[in-house]
């Protein structure tokens, strides 16, 4: 190296040593920016992204007969069913699974009202004359996914109002167009969601085709 080339060198030594450190910064940036982004790459890999759409409540309040019998009396007990229908997809590449959705009631005053699916089936079989027996089918509580699967679930909901009831009766009575459906999960990960329910119609037309 000539003499020149280490007098120039001596020199610029500050301005040289600045660029080389806005360079090694610059390479740090990237490679975090890099870094981050095969993270997530990899985070997806395996954590699930179940996410719930195309959602149909069935309701015996927009029932044409069951409004007939409205309003309620405070002092009997009634029964009103609800179906859901909706699709749950996995959009990762992990396996993951939802609980299956509370069914939510809010009222416009007043504490909403959460109603949980059925998770078991009921048989009564008939065993001779005098005997039946009780058949009881474990639906689960949870919808698993494995990664990028789908699937069209229905289910059922059941809200029992028992005598002495004032408060839900008279909401039921007062606020019956006003209602507003929500389903309630959480996934495998504890994450909560929330989906507001737009497709209402009458419980028997809501059928899983």
């Amino acid at each position: 190296m000539s003499s020149t080339t280490l007098v120039w060198l001596n020199q610029n030594s500050a301005v040289i040593q600045a660029l080389s450190t806005i360079v090694l910064v610059l390479v740090t940036i990237v490679y975090a920016i890099y870094t981050r982004k095969m993270a997530k790459i990899m985070n997806r890999q395996v954590v699930s992204d179940i996410r719930v759409s195309n959602i149909i409540l069935g309701s015996q309040l927009h029932e044409k007969w069951f409004q007939e019998r409205l309003p309620f009396k405070e002092s009997s007990n009634y029964y009103i069913i609800f179906k859901v229908l909706f699709d749950a997809r996995n959009y990762s590449s992990g396996n993951g699974s939802i609980d299956k959705p509370t069914l939510v009631l809010k009222f416009p005053n007043g504490s909403p009202v959460s109603i949980a699916p059925f998770t078991k089936h009921y048989e009564e079989r008939q065993i001779t004359s005098n005997m039946s027996k009780r058949d009881v089918t474990d639906l689960g509580q949870v919808i698993f996914l494995q990664g990028g699967a789908s699937a069209r679930v229905e289910l059922g909901y059941a809200l029992e109002i028992e005598n002495g009831d004032t408060e839900l009766c008279k909401a039921i009575n007062d606020y019956k167009d006003l209602i507003s459906f929500y389903l309630f999960f959480k996934n495998n990960v504890d994450q909560e969601f929330w989906e507001k329910i737009e497709d209402i119609r009458p419980e028997r037309e809501v059928k899983r085709k």
